[in-house]
């Protein structure tokens, strides 16, 4: 046989060669013969002249490529109807596909053609009527080209056939594209759709619900839960709560939508509160008080039924004491900013004095307003007290303040509280073990250097010892059990020394010279027994200047100044970075936020307010319960 040339290529590169007139294939040992005659081609002695031995070999892998081309082929022959080979029926629509590829889709298939297990299957075809036409079109095209078209439309269409198609990479897919989309008004939908179409919790979902747990046991769709996935959720060690009192009160709603359904659980559910964290008084209180409760559960759960669960705990085994005595403790949830400041007039159409809410959420890194309420009043303090945020004093625009209120930031509802003793306008505020203190400030015709507290428990202010020197405008951080007041002014006087108040003793401890700079106006944050000292004013300017003071030392250093020279502002510990923001110049209002960044050493501009512009005042959230509620409205 001759090698012949046909066109520009010879005969050993074409699949087909001519022999004695006839075509025929080529049979691939010609190739070979061709080149080394009866040898392989690596059979050839070394130097030495001896023949060398196989030691060497290597797997060759083709590239994706090779397997998407393959399958572009395939999804071409069915198109053309070529060698297929079985029928799946949706509805009145047929569609034709090849075996091989749809048993490598789907275990479903696989087991059903390999093992002819289902009943409604004969040779050739499958009818699937609970499939719609659509979704089945939609994952044959998957099955030949690997990709799919997901919506909020057809999501749930499509998660259902993979789930009973036992598709799992398409469920996957499915099941992350819902819980990307997650939100407030669907997180209990997806989180009961997939578990319907999975069979077990998704971790997306339920870390959801645990972070806006209070919020979402609110909604119908919460209250609708059954039994089952409502005692998964509140058994949960990451629920977002301040007190296990929080849980008891969710559990009384659940039960109260459906009291002759579910009644009959209350035992179970009892148990799912950590009733080492809170004493049996505080449960009782909490029934009293129910608005919703009626006389039947009230019944059930009394005190010596409370008593009665609580003695099982004790007497149980080690793990069920473990329980009732752990702390649940909520994953990935940062710290938020509750800011209460000066509206933007502008920008919002208003006139007079007007201060509003504003949140910063550090996992979107953005401000935005949760509460449409604006308060008629400028130059307050506020302090959390691990419930509420509390906003005392200030001013209206003419006359200075002694009222106290209250806000819910779970139920976005605003309470007044018993009023002051003293007016009391740029005064400082601080918390702790649940006592407010109020101190100096400007009354309208004096600066002051009284304090005054609050007991929660009785619910009235009293006088306490007064500082050493009238102070307004200060600043204040709390160390242990100290209350640091830092600077602030009297009349045309401004002060560079701190007032230190145990609340052990009882007492003030007056530190002299203990600023670099004398300041009014400012703000401070504490970390690591250093409070950081931005800005302010020093009777003549608005300060860029910072300073931190060294608890232990009693002496205050420099510190990097700001960008913007501001007083009135507000600032705070977030992640390791120092916040700074809203405040006012000799120039203008500020909404403008800079972080000062410990690894650069360097301040660095963040998100602007949107709403806020001016003095403010805030609280940072940095407990377990790090969560933003919203008004529909705001």
């Amino acid at each position: 046989m001759n090698d012949r040339e046909i066109g520009n290529f010879t005969n050993y590169m074409y699949p087909f060669v001519q022999d004695n007139g006839n075509i025929r294939p080529r049979n691939p040992f010609e190739i070979n013969n061709l080149h080394t005659n009866d040898k392989n081609i690596f059979d050839s002695p070394d130097k030495f002249g001896q023949m060398t031995k196989e030691t060497d070999s290597s797997i060759i892998e083709v590239t994706s490529d090779y397997f998407n081309n393959q399958f572009a082929i395939f999804s071409k022959l069915r198109e053309d109807g070529h060698f297929c080979d079985f029928v799946i029926k949706c509805a009145n629509i047929s569609f034709s596909v090849h075996r091989i590829v749809i048993c490598g889709l789907s275990e479903f298939f696989k087991a059903m053609l390999t093992n002819n297990m289902v009943s409604n299957c004969n040779t050739n075809s499958i009818s699937l009527s609970y499939i719609c036409p659509e979704t089945m079109e939609a994952i044959i095209n998957f099955a030949y080209t690997g990709k799919i078209k997901i919506s909020e439309r057809n999501v749930e269409d499509v998660a259902s056939a993979a789930s009973y198609l036992q598709i799992p990479i398409l469920l996957d897919h499915c099941v992350n594209y819902m819980t990307r989309r997650i939100k407030y008004t669907n997180a209990v939908k997806i989180y009961k759709f997939i578990k319907s179409i999975r069979g077990d919790t998704d971790r997306g979902s339920m870390r959801y619900i645990e972070k806006h747990f209070l919020q979402l046991s609110r909604t119908t769709d919460f209250l609708q839960l059954d039994y089952d996935e409502f005692y998964e959720i509140l058994k949960s060690d990451h629920l977002l709560v301040d007190s296990e009192l929080q849980v008891l009160e969710v559990i009384l709603s659940w039960i109260s939508y459906d009291i002759p359904n579910r009644l009959q659980y209350i035992s179970k559910l009892y148990k799912t509160i950590r009733l080492g964290l809170v004493s049996i008084e505080m449960i009782n209180d909490k029934f009293k008080i129910h608005p919703i409760i009626p006389g039947a559960l009230k019944k059930f759960l009394s005190v010596e039924e409370a008593n009665n669960i609580f003695e099982m705990f004790r007497k149980a085994e080690h793990q069920f004491m473990d329980y009732a005595n752990r702390n649940r403790h909520c994953q990935d949830v940062s710290p938020i900013i509750y800011a209460i400041g000066e509206i933007n007039k502008d920008r919002n159409n208003i006139s007079g004095v007007g201060s509003v809410i504003e949140c910063y959420d550090k996992d979107s890194d953005k401000w935005f307003r949760n509460d449409s309420t604006i308060l008629q009043r400028k130059l307050f303090a506020v302090v959390y007290d691990g419930n509420s945020i509390i906003v005392l004093g200030g001013n209206d625009g003419s006359n200075k303040l002694k009222s106290v209120s209250k806000y819910d930031r779970f139920t976005l509802d605003w309470k007044t509280l018993p009023s002051m003793l003293s007016r009391r306008s740029a005064l400082s505020a601080a918390t702790i073990n649940g006592v407010i203190y109020a101190i100096g400030g400007y009354d309208g015709s004096s600066f002051l250097n009284s304090m005054e507290f609050f007991n929660p428990q009785t619910l009235k202010w009293h006088q306490g010892p007064s500082m050493t020197m009238q102070r307004s405008g200060a600043a204040v951080a709390v160390y242990q059990d100290l209350i640091i007041v830092i600077g602030g002014r009297c009349g045309q006087t401004v002060h560079n020394s701190i007032e230190i108040f145990c609340t052990r003793r009882f007492q003030w401890k007056f530190l002299t010279n203990a600023l670099q700079v004398p300041r009014f106006g400012h703000t401070a944050t504490i970390f690591n027994k250093q409070i950081f000292i931005f800005g302010g004013n020093n009777g003549n300017e608005t300060l860029k200047s910072c300073e931190c003071f060294f608890i232990d030392h009693e002496r205050s250093y420099e510190f990097p100044s700001l960008q913007y020279p501001r007083a009135n502002a507000s600032s705070h510990l977030v992640n390791n970075s120092l916040y700074v923001f809203g405040g006012y110049n000799d120039e203008r209002k500020l909404g403008s936020t800079e972080i000062f960044s410990f690894k650069t050493n360097q301040w660095n501009f963040g998100p602007f307010l949107r709403f806020i512009e001016g003095s403010v005042q805030s609280v940072i959230i940095n407990t377990n319960t790090s969560q933003i509620f919203i008004k529909d409205n705001a």
